[in-house]
């Protein structure tokens, strides 16, 4: 058996239900987790398997002996985010990042009809840039012909109250744990014990509907209210680079790049004994050449989520979708220098 290749370096979690290991793979000499279940139905791990998710641990291998089961996933090596809600200040616009990671892969999950149930800082990992959502072990495939779980599970303050076996959970009782977690990265507290009164007060108190039809019907309709909504626009506009999320040495690094863009499409001198039509031509040119880098910039960094707007960007296969931006970037690209051509051609 496979499973037998991974040596238990530390023990991470142990009780009567699961022991959680760090493992080493002796074939690759690389470190993974291994999770060993008394009892536990492996549709969600076997989905997740199937798919190319982002922002959620890959899962190795799954099996089965003695009555128990054995699951190797990836290793992510970072703290969770309570940790780092503990140790650091979180700013604005990091919270609004983190929500919009956990739209997009909550988006894809519920394509899948994967409800996670336990969204919560303690299963997150944050490196203060991206996240990675894990830890599935309540979570369960979405059922037309149940009226309500089998089980009733989920932690306090984040499970919305159909998970406490009023009636079937779906992919709206994630929205609830996401405007819970968004209060709480906001004021540190609950919102049943502090509501955010910032311009998140409306969003936070839809997403926590106790009807389920009253709240945001989708992850994405979640995260379009969030991103789209007119007093974010200092967040949403900032250049790629230069979000407060990102470290100095990121800023610096894009303005060397948005200043060798500059120098690129300016360095040439225009000689003043041309005519006047030529000098215009000349400048419409080199303003459309700035367009059109800067085009290129903004789909390779996804400004201002321009990413679900491509082709394919609901595609589970992260390969389509990263094909969809690139047709997309290209159609763009074509479209500015078509219609440049087309205004220089009548000048």
């Amino acid at each position: 058996m496979s499973i037998a290749l991974y040596k238990k370096v530390k023990t991470l979690k142990e009780d009567k239900h699961k022991s959680i290991y760090l493992v080493l793979n002796e074939i690759d000499s690389l470190f993974y987790i291994e999770r060993i279940y008394e009892s536990i139905d492996t549709s969600v791990y076997n989905k997740i398997q199937s798919l190319d998710l982002p922002y959620v641990p890959k899962v190795i291998e799954i099996d089965q002996e003695n009555d128990k089961t054995f699951i190797i996933e990836e290793y992510i090596n970072h703290q969770t985010l309570d940790w780092y809600i503990l140790n650091h200040e979180l700013n604005h616009q990091q919270c609004i990042h983190i929500m919009e990671q956990l739209c997009d892969t909550l988006s894809i999950l519920h394509q899948h009809h994967i409800i996670h149930r336990d969204i919560k800082p303690e299963n997150i990992f944050y490196d203060g840039h991206d996240i990675i959502l894990f830890d599935f072990d309540i979570s369960r495939i979405y059922d037309d012909h149940q009226n309500k779980d089998t089980s009733i599970l989920g932690s306090y303050g984040y499970a919305a109250p159909e998970q406490f076996g009023f009636k079937q959970t779906d992919n709206r009782s994630d929205i609830y744990a996401l405007g819970v977690l968004l209060n709480v990265m906001l004021t540190g507290k609950l919102p049943s014990d502090e509501l955010v009164d910032s311009w998140e007060k409306e969003i936070v108190e839809k997403a926590t509907q106790m009807d389920p039809n009253n709240r945001y019907q989708s992850a994405d309709e979640f995260k379009a209210a969030l991103m789209n909504h007119p007093k974010n626009d200092e967040i949403s506009w900032a250049l790629p680079g230069f979000r407060n999320h990102s470290k100095m040495i990121t800023k610096l690094l894009a303005s060397c790049g948005y200043a060798f863009i500059i120098y690129l499409c300016f360095n040439e001198p225009y000689e003043a004994t041309d005519p006047n039509w030529t000098y215009m031509i000349d400048c419409i040119f080199r303003f459309v050449l700035l367009s059109i880098c800067l085009t290129i910039v903004a789909f390779i960094f996804n400004y201002r989520g321009i990413w679900n707007y491509c082709l394919f960007y609901k595609n589970e296969n992260k390969i389509i979708r990263y094909i969809g931006v690139i047709l997309t970037c290209s159609v763009v690209v074509f479209a500015i220098f078509f219609l440049s051509a087309v205004v220089m051609a009548f000048l």
